[in-house]
């Protein structure tokens, strides 16, 4: 049996990118499929297995997260992907999910900075009961790949589908994929430093949390911005924009919004990314920009509704759920700063918060596409096991 990767073929329920790797297991990712009877089912016991994991390490409540985070993939809201493998092709087995969001990176390009299409992690899990499934159904000629990193197999089919089905699926092709990490994550830091991501280690970085986000609403605005929209499918892509102010020489300020939803908590967030250019240092106007540009975004994000789907509150050592709707609410907010120190000292002074996950500071991370899809050709070649066996490809 052979087959080469980024082919896909419908096997059982799931319709595989598949690669068949020398033991004779198979690894493929299957993307959510909101018309199918067991995708949902599927995806939902991935997620009660991820979100449960994240519960015993940071003793946050879970209750009903799991089943809002299924409803926000049927709104569209979310995307998924799921990670399978298989003895038999007929019979595969979820060992990983990955829930993403479309979204905006902006970048520093040759002509100053832009914003450009990508998408943004939520969360990847390999989920430990189907591989320790798949290690007990072995068959009696086979054996199970030992050192068997799967991690890195499913960034590397997620690659392979960024580059050739993304488009069709959900609109375009991205070439960045956004995120944030707890470095007391070893195997997640691992993969992202395997895989070439930029991650925001150093004091120049920060994951902000915006408190009290209608403060930041004005009614009269000294800057003037501007709104960069995003198409999606020939129409307004309504879960993202940019909004851009320029100075009188070359000082730029960006800063994008993207609708996403945390699956810890089953309720919608905003994803933002700040990024500066030729910023005077300790530049006191940049403060009285970013109120402009935030105050610009906020109130564009209440004409989108954002805040008007259902939210759950899930607070710590409780399960009472706090439901709220209506266009007024604004979601909770949190801004990223990759190596951009004059951007993250005005917005810490002007009372924005480190965003920490239980005791531990996130930081922000960029992986470029375009490095990974180099990378992945190298991976093809790596060991499956200590007997140095080599990945068909």
């Amino acid at each position: 049996m052979n087959s080469s990767a980024g082919v896909y073929m419908k096997h059982g329920v799931f319709e595989l990118v598949r690669r068949v790797l020398p033991s004779g297991l198979t690894i493929g990712v299957s993307y959510f499929d909101r018309t199918s009877e067991e995708h949902p089912v599927a995806l939902q016991t991935a997620l009660q297995d991820a979100v449960k994991v994240v519960a015993a390490k940071h003793d946050f409540a879970t209750d009903d997260s799991v089943d809002l985070s299924i409803r926000n993939l049927f709104s569209g809201d979310a995307q998924a992907m799921i990670l399978e493998a298989a003895w038999d092709i007929d019979h595969p087995v979820i060992i990983g999910v990955w829930i993403f969001f479309r979204a905006a990176c902006i970048v520093r390009g040759e002509s100053g900075l832009e914003s450009v299409r990508a998408v943004y992690s939520e969360d990847i899990a390999i989920i430990s009961a189907g591989v320790k499934k798949l290690i007990h159904t072995t068959p009696v000629n086979k054996s199970f790949p030992k050192d068997m990193k799967f991690g890195e197999f499913f960034m590397m089919e997620l690659v392979e589908f960024m580059s050739s089905k993304s488009s069709s699926v959900f609109g375009y092709t991205p070439k960045f994929i956004r995120g944030e990490i707890c470095l007391t994550n070893k195997k997640m830091k691992d993969l992202c430093d395997h895989f070439g991501s930029v991650v925001g280690i150093a004091a120049d970085s920060a994951v902000l949390k915006i408190v009290d986000a209608e403060n930041f609403i004005r009614k009269n605005d000294v800057h003037v911005v501007e709104m960069h929209t995003m198409e999606l499918h020939g129409q307004l892509d309504s879960n993202n924009f940019v909004m851009r102010w320029v100075g009188d020489g070359d000082e730029v300020v960006l800063v994008s919004f993207s609708k996403c939803i945390s699956t810890n908590y089953g309720k919608t967030i905003v994803q933002m990314q700040a990024c500066t250019e030729a910023m005077p240092s300790k530049s006191l106007i940049l403060e009285e920009v970013f109120l402009s540009l935030l105050s610009a975004g906020l109130n564009e994000i209440r004409g989108r509704c954002w805040g008007a789907t259902d939210r759950a509150m899930v607070s710590k050592r409780s399960q009472d759920i706090e439901e709220s709707s209506g266009k007024g609410n604004l979601p909770d907010m949190y801004l990223h700063v990759l190596k951009d120190a004059e951007a993250l000292m005005a917005l810490e002074r002007l009372g924005f918060k480190r965003h920490c996950f239980g005791s531990s500071a996130m930081k922000p991370l960029v992986t470029d596409l375009s490095f990974m899809r180099n990378k992945k050709i190298k991976l093809a070649t790596l060991a499956e096991s200590r007997r140095c066996t080599k990945i068909t490809v």
